[in-house]
């Protein structure tokens, strides 16, 4: 079996590169940092956001731009971290007996509701 690989043709040079990375690596931590609110994804985001684009530059793009493009990726990958981990997200039921609920006035609907609660917590831990 091959596996194909693709070759980009027009692919910047390390030192054009390490030019970008010096100029807006900043600059995108701080971008991704607005979107994730974790300094540490916003670093990720970055350096995968540079590996990208050095190894799949986009076919055409003008000098110019550079500095949009790099943000528009910075901004979709954090997008998409923050939509991962919405998937991901787990529930503590432990926490939600003792949450409030506005809709249950009297103290007998409590109780029943908590012993409920804890039925079915048993019954998921079996």
């Amino acid at each position: 079996m091959k596996l194909k690989r693709k070759i980009a043709i027009n692919r910047i040079s390390e030192a054009e590169l390490e030019t970008l990375i010096d100029i807006y690596r900043e600059p995108l931590v701080k971008c991704a940092f607005f979107i994730t609110g974790s300094f540490q994804d916003a670093e990720e985001i970055v350096q995968d956001t540079f590996v990208k684009f050095y190894f799949q530059p986009p076919a055409q793009l003008e000098a110019s731009k550079t500095k949009a493009y790099l943000y528009r990726m910075v901004n979709n990958a954090g997008i998409d971290l923050i939509r991962r981990n919405k998937q991901n997200r787990w529930i503590d039921l432990n926490g939600i007996a003792n949450l409030p609920d506005k809709k249950l006035n009297g103290s007998k609907q409590k109780v029943l509701l908590h012993k409920e609660f804890l039925r079915i917590n048993d019954l998921l831990e079996q």
